[in-house]
């Protein structure tokens, strides 16, 4: 069974901030002005994945 938790990833959500950091920094970008966009993708995408999870989990259900 997958968990919502499963979908959010923080664990693997914190590798790629720091692995785009470090990143950002090596190739003289901002690397705060890297992350928070990295941030923001990340969320949206992850709302995306949590609304298909839920879609299909109310299918499985029923």
């Amino acid at each position: 069974m997958i968990l919502r938790t499963s979908v959010k990833a923080p664990n693997c959500v914190e590798a790629v901030i720091s692995k785009i950091r470090k990143k950002a920094g090596e190739c003289g970008a901002n690397p705060d002005m890297v992350e928070v966009l990295y941030g923001e993708m990340i969320s949206h995408f992850i709302k995306i994945e949590l609304k298909e999870f839920n879609k299909n989990n109310e299918t499985n259900a029923g």
